[in-house]
Protein backbone atom coordinates (compact mmCIF):
# COMPACT_ATOMS: atom_id res chain seq x y z
CA UNK A 1 0.00 0.00 0.00
CA UNK A 2 1.48 3.37 -1.02
CA UNK A 3 1.77 6.32 1.33
CA UNK A 4 -0.79 8.35 -0.67
CA UNK A 5 -3.36 5.55 -0.39
CA UNK A 6 -2.68 5.25 3.36
CA UNK A 7 -3.11 9.02 3.81
CA UNK A 8 -6.40 8.90 1.88
CA UNK A 9 -7.67 6.04 4.05
CA UNK A 10 -6.76 7.89 7.24
CA UNK A 11 -8.48 11.05 5.95
CA UNK A 12 -11.59 8.98 5.27
CA UNK A 13 -11.48 7.56 8.78
CA UNK A 14 -10.58 4.04 7.62
CA UNK A 15 -7.83 1.92 9.04
CA UNK A 16 -5.69 -0.08 6.60
CA UNK A 17 -7.31 -3.25 8.00
CA UNK A 18 -10.81 -1.95 7.27
CA UNK A 19 -9.78 -1.11 3.71
CA UNK A 20 -8.23 -4.53 3.14
CA UNK A 21 -11.13 -6.53 4.57
CA UNK A 22 -14.13 -4.42 3.58
CA UNK A 23 -15.31 -5.06 0.03
CA UNK A 24 -15.94 -1.96 -2.04
CA UNK A 25 -19.61 -2.01 -3.00
CA UNK A 26 -19.72 1.56 -4.27
CA UNK A 27 -19.80 2.40 -7.93
CA UNK A 28 -17.51 4.76 -9.74
CA UNK A 29 -13.82 5.48 -9.69
CA UNK A 30 -11.83 6.17 -6.53
CA UNK A 31 -11.79 9.90 -7.33
CA UNK A 32 -15.59 9.88 -7.73
CA UNK A 33 -15.97 8.12 -4.34
CA UNK A 34 -13.57 10.60 -2.73
CA UNK A 35 -15.60 13.42 -4.28
CA UNK A 36 -18.79 12.04 -2.76
CA UNK A 37 -17.02 11.80 0.63
CA UNK A 38 -15.75 15.38 0.28
CA UNK A 39 -19.28 16.55 -0.57
CA UNK A 40 -20.49 14.90 2.64
CA UNK A 41 -18.60 17.50 4.69
CA UNK A 42 -21.14 20.10 3.59
CA UNK A 43 -23.56 18.26 5.88
CA UNK A 44 -21.48 19.48 8.81
CA UNK A 45 -21.91 22.90 10.31
CA UNK A 46 -19.25 24.33 12.60
CA UNK A 47 -19.76 27.25 14.97
CA UNK A 48 -16.80 29.34 16.09
CA UNK A 49 -17.31 31.64 19.09
CA UNK A 50 -14.69 34.21 20.08
CA UNK A 51 -14.86 37.84 21.09
CA UNK A 52 -11.88 38.67 18.85
CA UNK A 53 -12.89 39.08 15.22
CA UNK A 54 -9.33 38.40 14.08
CA UNK A 55 -9.49 34.93 15.70
CA UNK A 56 -12.86 34.22 14.07
CA UNK A 57 -11.52 35.23 10.67
CA UNK A 58 -8.28 33.26 11.09
CA UNK A 59 -10.07 30.03 12.05
CA UNK A 60 -12.63 30.46 9.30
CA UNK A 61 -9.83 31.03 6.79
CA UNK A 62 -7.99 27.93 8.09
CA UNK A 63 -11.06 25.76 7.52
CA UNK A 64 -12.25 27.39 4.30
CA UNK A 65 -10.88 24.69 1.99
CA UNK A 66 -12.57 21.85 3.89
CA UNK A 67 -16.10 22.45 2.59
CA UNK A 68 -17.85 22.85 5.95
CA UNK A 69 -20.58 25.35 6.60
CA UNK A 70 -18.91 27.70 9.08
CA UNK A 71 -20.83 30.15 11.21
CA UNK A 72 -19.22 32.61 13.60
CA UNK A 73 -20.35 34.58 16.63
CA UNK A 74 -18.38 37.23 18.48
CA UNK A 75 -20.25 36.72 21.75
CA UNK A 76 -22.04 33.86 23.52
CA UNK A 77 -25.48 35.48 23.25
CA UNK A 78 -25.23 35.63 19.47
CA UNK A 79 -24.00 32.03 19.49
CA UNK A 80 -27.00 30.92 21.58
CA UNK A 81 -29.28 32.46 18.96
CA UNK A 82 -27.50 30.44 16.27
CA UNK A 83 -27.74 27.35 18.47
CA UNK A 84 -31.52 27.72 18.53
CA UNK A 85 -31.81 27.66 14.74
CA UNK A 86 -28.96 25.38 13.61
CA UNK A 87 -27.67 21.88 14.30
CA UNK A 88 -23.91 21.91 14.80
CA UNK A 89 -21.48 19.03 14.44
CA UNK A 90 -18.64 20.93 16.14
CA UNK A 91 -18.47 24.09 18.21
CA UNK A 92 -15.18 25.85 18.93
CA UNK A 93 -15.50 28.35 21.79
CA UNK A 94 -12.95 30.66 23.33
CA UNK A 95 -12.56 30.14 27.06
CA UNK A 96 -12.24 33.79 28.04
CA UNK A 97 -15.02 36.08 26.87
CA UNK A 98 -16.37 39.20 28.59
CA UNK A 99 -20.02 38.25 29.09
CA UNK A 100 -19.86 34.48 29.68
CA UNK A 101 -17.02 31.99 30.01
CA UNK A 102 -16.51 29.39 27.34
CA UNK A 103 -17.13 26.70 29.97
CA UNK A 104 -20.54 28.18 30.82
CA UNK A 105 -21.42 28.51 27.14
CA UNK A 106 -20.39 24.92 26.38
CA UNK A 107 -22.43 23.72 29.37
CA UNK A 108 -25.52 25.18 27.67
CA UNK A 109 -24.45 23.65 24.34
CA UNK A 110 -24.08 20.22 25.97
CA UNK A 111 -27.69 20.40 27.22
CA UNK A 112 -29.17 21.74 23.97
CA UNK A 113 -27.15 19.68 21.46
CA UNK A 114 -25.58 16.77 23.34
CA UNK A 115 -24.14 15.11 20.19
CA UNK A 116 -22.25 18.24 19.20
CA UNK A 117 -18.50 17.93 19.75
CA UNK A 118 -17.27 20.82 21.87
CA UNK A 119 -13.78 22.32 21.59
CA UNK A 120 -12.37 24.86 24.02
CA UNK A 121 -10.05 27.45 22.50
CA UNK A 122 -7.64 28.76 25.10
CA UNK A 123 -4.59 30.97 25.28
CA UNK A 124 -3.13 28.99 28.15
CA UNK A 125 -1.00 25.89 27.96
CA UNK A 126 -2.23 24.69 31.35
CA UNK A 127 -4.98 22.70 29.61
CA UNK A 128 -2.45 20.25 28.16
CA UNK A 129 -2.47 18.30 31.44
CA UNK A 130 -6.21 18.44 32.15
CA UNK A 131 -7.67 14.90 32.22
CA UNK A 132 -10.54 14.21 29.81
CA UNK A 133 -12.94 13.54 32.70
CA UNK A 134 -12.35 17.02 34.13
CA UNK A 135 -12.58 18.64 30.71
CA UNK A 136 -15.95 16.96 30.10
CA UNK A 137 -17.49 17.40 33.55
CA UNK A 138 -16.21 20.84 34.54
CA UNK A 139 -15.23 22.60 31.31
CA UNK A 140 -17.90 20.85 29.20
CA UNK A 141 -15.58 20.21 26.27
CA UNK A 142 -14.04 17.16 24.68
CA UNK A 143 -10.92 18.83 23.27
CA UNK A 144 -8.66 21.82 23.68
CA UNK A 145 -6.97 23.92 21.05
CA UNK A 146 -4.37 26.38 22.30
CA UNK A 147 -3.62 29.75 20.80
CA UNK A 148 -1.67 30.15 18.66
CA UNK A 149 -2.68 27.03 16.78
CA UNK A 150 -1.13 25.26 13.85
CA UNK A 151 -3.55 25.34 10.87
CA UNK A 152 -2.83 21.72 9.89
CA UNK A 153 -3.40 20.50 13.44
CA UNK A 154 -6.61 22.52 13.66
CA UNK A 155 -7.96 20.97 10.45
CA UNK A 156 -6.99 17.49 11.65
CA UNK A 157 -8.68 18.08 15.03
CA UNK A 158 -11.87 19.25 13.29
CA UNK A 159 -11.86 16.18 10.99
CA UNK A 160 -11.41 13.91 14.02
CA UNK A 161 -14.30 15.67 15.76
CA UNK A 162 -16.49 15.20 12.66
CA UNK A 163 -15.74 11.45 12.75
CA UNK A 164 -16.55 11.38 16.47
CA UNK A 165 -19.82 13.23 15.78
CA UNK A 166 -20.75 10.82 13.00
CA UNK A 167 -19.91 7.80 15.18
CA UNK A 168 -22.12 9.14 18.00
CA UNK A 169 -25.15 9.00 15.69
CA UNK A 170 -24.79 5.29 14.96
Amino acid sequence: MGSNELETQLELGLSPVQKATTPDRSHGSMSQREGRRADKTTEHTILIVDDEKSILNAIKRSLSGDNYQILTADNPQEALGLLATNQFSVIVSDYTMPSMSGADFLCIVRKKQPRCIRIMLTGGTETENVPNEIAESILHCQRFITKPWDDDQLRLAIRECIVQYEDSGK
